[in-house]
C-alpha cells in the first residue's frame, strides 16, 4: 500500500534527507532537475524549444536547474519570471547557475511547438495565484501547447482537500 504524503510531511523528508547526507538540499534540486529533464527529452526530445516559468520558490529553482541542463545540451532554453528567488536560498543558487538573459512573465507568450515547463509553485501552494501568474497561467492554457509540470500543475494545491485554480489542463504525449 501506498500512501501519498501532505506537502508539509514532503518538506520535512526532504529537510531529513539533506540533514542526514551526503547530498546538501541544493544537491537534491540538481538531482530533480535532472530527473524532470531526462523525462521532458524521453517525450519531446523533438520540441523546437523549452519554456520554463520559474516561480521565487524550490519549484522554480528546479525550473532554472532543468533550463540550464537543457541549454547545456545545446537545446533551446529560455527562462521566464516575476519575481528573483530569496536571496541565499537553494533556488537563487540555481538561479545564478542559469547563464542566459531571463524574460518577464508578464511578456511571456507561448509559441507553437514549444514545451512549457511550468515550475511556478509546487504542492506547498497554500493560496491563490496572483494576477501575473494567473495570467500566464490562463495564456498557456488557451495556446494549448505541451506542457511538463514540476510536482504539480501551478494552482492546483497539493492538499487532498483543496484545488486553488486549476488552470491547466492535462496534456498526454
Amino acid at each position: 500500500m501506498h500512501e501519498i504524503l501532505s506537502p508539509e510531511e514532503m518538506g520535512r523528508v526532504d529537510r531529513l534527507a539533506a540533514e542526514a547526507g551526503p547530498l546538501e538540499s541544493y544537491d537534491l534540486m540538481r538531482n530533480a532537475g535532472a530527473a524532470v529533464m531526462d523525462e521532458i527529452l524521453s517525450r519531446f526530445a523533438d520540441a523546437p524549444g523549452f519554456d520554463v516559468l520559474c516561480g521565487p520558490g524550490n519549484n522554480g529553482g528546479d525550473g532554472y536547474v532543468v533550463a540550464r541542463l537543457l541549454h547545456e545540451r545545446g537545446l533551446d532554453a529560455r527562462v521566464w519570471r516575476e519575481l528573483e528567488p530569496k536571496p541565499g536560498s537553494d533556488a537563487a543558487r540555481a538561479a545564478a547557475a542559469w547563464p542566459m538573459r531571463t524574460g518577464e512573465l508578464r511578456d511571456f507568450a507561448p509559441e507553437a511547438g514549444r514545451v512549457v515547463v511550468d515550475a511556478l509553485f509546487g504542492a506547498g501552494l497554500a493560496k491563490p495565484v496572483s494576477e501575473t501568474y494567473a495570467n500566464a497561467l490562463d495564456r498557456v492554457s488557451a495556446a494549448g501547447p505541451k506542457v511538463v509540470a514540476v510536482d504539480l500543475p501551478s494552482g492546483v494545491s497539493g492538499r487532498a482537500e483543496r484545488c486553488w485554480a486549476a488552470r491547466l489542463r492535462p496534456i498526454s504525449p
